[in-house]
C-alpha cells in the first residue's frame, strides 16, 4: 500500500500493490530511459561529446528501487522510483546513516 508520503510501503499485507508496481515499472522505465536519453543526447551534442546507446547488459525495462537497511538488515525505507531521476533525497539518506531514523 501507499503510506502518508505517497511512497509504497511494505506492510506485509498482500494487497496486490507489488504486482501493480512491477507491471507499471516496465512502461515507466522505458519512458524514463527515452526521455533521459533524448535530454542527455541534446546536452552532449551541444557540448561536442560523443553519444552511445545503452551499455551491454542494461535493460530498458528496469527502473531503480532504493532501500535503507538498518544494521540488522531490516528494510526501514523502500523507494520505488517513478523515473530514472526519481531518487531518495540525499538528506533522508544522510540522516538515516547518522541517526538510524527515517524522516
Amino acid at each position: 500500500g501507499r503510506g502518508p508520503s505517497g511512497q509504497h510501503e511494505d506492510t506485509g499485507a498482500d494487497d496486490g500493490a507489488d504486482t501493480e508496481q512491477l507491471e507499471n515499472s516496465a512502461w515507466k522505465s522505458a519512458k524514463s530511459h527515452i526521455m533521459s536519453f533524448v535530454q542527455n543526447v541534446v546536452k552532449a551534442k551541444a557540448n561536442g561529446l560523443p553519444v552511445h546507446l545503452m551499455a551491454s547488459g542494461e535493460s530498458i525495462t528496469t527502473i531503480p528501487a532504493e532501500f535503507l537497511l538498518d544494521k540488522g538488515l531490516v528494510v526501514r525505507k523502500l523507494h520505488y522510483s517513478q523515473s530514472l531521476t526519481d531518487r531518495l533525497d540525499i538528506h533522508v539518506i544522510r540522516n538515516f546513516a547518522l541517526t538510524g531514523v527515517v524522516e
